[in-house]
């Protein structure tokens, strides 16, 4: 076993300490990033969706105009 002074120890500590909370607040940050992505992008694709495909009632009107003349 190794004659460690607790001012070592305490430094050991310390820095250990630093690093998980340092990873600790990295991932959360990432985390963070990343859910805020998938809510743009699923914003995004939706509004997109709706524009490309939405039929307006006067579309509705113009397509019923066109049976009835056929």
């Amino acid at each position: 076993m190794e004659n460690i002074t607790i001012p070592e120890m305490l430094k050991k500590e310390k820095e250990r300490f630093e690093m998980i909370f340092e990873s600790f607040i990295l991932e959360n940050l990432v985390f963070l990033c990343m859910k805020i992505m998938n809510s743009i992008v699923v914003v995004g694709l939706y509004y997109g969706f709706m524009t490309t495909f939405s039929i307006g009632p006067s579309y509705l009107f113009l397509l019923r105009a066109r049976l009835q003349f056929t």
